[in-house]
């Protein structure tokens, strides 16, 4: 019988890659005009990539 590993982190960490850009420019407009695409992707990849 072959078990089917079934991948629930990777849904969820779709949608945060997705829309956490703009839920940060929408309720933090000002720290938002700070960052930088930079910012952001080091932010993803120490927090959450695993």
């Amino acid at each position: 019988m072959t078990e089917q590993l079934t991948d629930y982190d990777s849904p969820w960490k779709e949608v945060i890659e997705l829309y956490f850009p703009r839920f940060l420019e929408f309720f933090f407009t000002q720290a938002y005009a700070k960052l930088t695409g930079r910012d952001l992707m080091n932010f993803w990849t120490q927090n959450c990539n695993s």
